[in-house]
């Protein structure tokens, strides 16, 4: 049993760093919205996942006896065959367990987190010992290893369901509050300045918050074009504005040099000697009511609310 839990942690590191990625990306495009954009992560992610976890089965299928003495102690090689067996039945359990883990990051990502946090407790505690209890009495102690598998194998599809009849409801909005722009020069950037002012006056919102709005798109867009812009790739700054209610946030979303703007003016402020330096983000972070920067996927995201 002992290999068999060792085995198990490292096997939850791996699916947990690779589903970790989903819940970091997966809020960023909850928060903007982007059902297209999350529906397209969770594909993606469910099809890294499994083929890593596939390739993960057969090797620990295809060496489990070796697999089983790396894990046991030079006392304890006379249980290297059952440790062995142990190991090639819960190779089943991977692929399962990273499709389930990626559906319950994704679904606590779009804001259900008490879902997960219920499902948990009836799939970890309730549901594996049911199927342990059934399959141990029909095809003896490998029922014990094979519980597993069939406790993930319910759980991704309940998840899925989940997923197809509830979650993208989550996403739902007025179309009209939302708007998109591409900016890939100086000049782009400058009209979309422009533009976004505009569309910000024409939905009622107060001159202040949309001038800052025009404003943090000019500075933090002429940044990005400046020092992030690579002439070797083809980079572009997406940049959403979404108006919910009395709720305004701007994303800006680009494919360049990785900076977290956020970091930056934390170390600059208590440095006087450089105290006129990143003056554009130092208006971005003074006048506005918050800025959350993440990465993933080599993608800088910029969400700002004014």
């Amino acid at each position: 049993m002992l290999v068999f839990t060792n085995y198990g942690t490292i096997a939850d590191v791996l699916i947990g760093g690779h589903s970790d990625s989903v819940l970091v990306m997966g809020g960023i495009l909850y928060g903007e919205k982007d059902q297209k954009g999350a529906g397209e992560l969770l594909k993606t992610s469910i099809i890294s996942g499994t083929v890593m976890m596939l390739i993960a089965a057969v090797l620990t299928i295809g060496y489990s006896t070796p697999l089983a003495k790396v894990f046991l102690n030079e006392k304890d090689m006379a249980f290297v065959p059952q440790a062995g067996r142990a190991l090639a039945l819960a190779a089943f359990y991977l692929i399962p367990d990273v499709i389930s883990c990626i559906e319950k990051k994704y679904i606590q990502a779009i804001g259900n987190g008490m879902y997960t946090a219920v499902t948990n407790v009836i799939y970890n505690v309730i549901c594996v010992y049911v199927i342990a209890v059934v399959l141990v009495r029909f095809i003896g102690f490998d029922g014990l290893f094979l519980s597993f598998t069939g406790c993930y194998i319910i759980a991704a599809i309940v998840n899925s369901v989940y997923i197809i009849f509830c979650s993208f409801k989550r996403f739902k909005t007025q179309g009209e509050n939302v708007t998109v722009y591409t900016v890939r020069d100086i000049d782009e950037c400058i009209r979309v300045s422009e533009r976004i002012h505009k569309y910000c006056n024409n939905m009622g919102i107060e001159p202040k918050r949309s001038y800052y709005l025009g404003l943090f798109t000019e500075e933090i867009g002429k940044n990005i074009l400046a020092y992030g812009f690579k002439k070797e790739r083809n980079n572009s700054i997406i940049i959403k504005v979404m108006i919910l209610g009395d709720r305004i946030t701007m994303s800006i979303k680009d494919d360049c040099v990785l900076f977290d703007p956020t970091h930056y003016y934390d170390t600059m402020r208590y440095d006087p000697d450089n105290a006129a330096g990143g003056i554009g983000i130092r208006m971005m972070m003074e006048l506005s009511e918050n800025v959350v920067y993440t990465t993933g996927f080599n993608l800088n995201n910029l969400l700002i609310e004014v």
